[in-house]
């Protein structure tokens, strides 16, 4: 599953058997004509649908990169509401979206630091320089990487469809204001390493009550999926398959 289209996934998709059957879930809008889901819950509600469509019952085999993942979860999280076996959910370095919580924190933590801030903007000897500070912080805190990825793609010269443009804006919103619930499954979490990671589970382990498995991948988040470092990600998401289908069956 992807946050846009899904071609992000061809050299992923090169490296694994070629006799697995893939398929690819994209979101809505990308034509310019569809309406787009606002609500995660909601792409998530439309991905269930066209799965079962496809195959009425499970086990089913998940996986999504980045705000993929997260959509991901809140799949499979429906299909076991659903009553239906998810054998694997995979997550490509997705991180635990904080949602709404997220946001009241922050405001909590603003108000209370609210006289500083107004004392460093009356009285501060470098208030335009406070200010770009405050400004770079909060659009860290509500942009995803590859959103800002592709916004300096753009600013250099590379053109964006209007229509995706618009996607990416949408899902991340959605992603913002997304709070996500307990999954009773296991969780296999594909993940680079990170100099002074705090949390090498990326806020899943509290998530996932039947359990959280983690493997270190090359690559950095931004490429993990493509060539060099496809191949070594497709080796061991071939395994994890082997294993969840090999679960699936007893």
């Amino acid at each position: 599953m992807r946050d846009g289209d899904v071609l992000s996934y061809r050299d992923l998709a090169r490296h694994l058997p070629s006799d697995l059957p893939l398929y690819g879930l994209q979101s809505r809008g990308l034509d310019g004509m569809s309406p787009i889901n606002t609500r995660l819950e909601d792409m998530a509600r439309d991905y269930v649908a066209e799965i079962r469509k496809l195959y009425p019952r499970g086990p089913y085999a998940l996986c999504g990169w980045s705000f993929g993942g997260v959509v991901a979860f809140e799949v499979a999280r429906q299909l076991e509401q659903q009553g239906q076996t998810v054998a694997l959910l995979a997550l490509f370095d997705s991180v635990v979206p904080r949602g709404a919580r997220r946001s009241r924190d922050l405001l909590r933590r603003e108000v209370a630091r609210a006289p500083a801030h107004v004392n460093a903007l009356l009285h501060g000897r470098n208030r335009l320089a406070y200010l770009q500070k405050k400004f770079r912080t909060a659009r860290r805190l509500v942009e995803p990487p590859l959103w800002r990825i592709l916004v300096l793609w753009h600013r250099r010269g590379g053109w964006l469809p209007r229509a995706l443009q618009n996607v990416y804006h949408v899902n991340k919103v959605a992603l913002r204001e997304y709070v996500p619930r307990e999954y009773g499954g296991r969780i296999t979490l594909f993940k680079i390493v990170r100099r002074g990671q705090h949390d090498p589970c990326l806020g899943w382990q509290a998530l996932a009550a039947g359990g959280l498995e983690t493997h270190d991948v090359p690559g950095a988040h931004v490429d993990m999926v493509f060539e060099p470092h496809a191949r070594t990600l497709a080796e061991r998401l071939s395994r994890a398959l082997d294993e969840a289908w090999a679960g699936a069956r007893v």
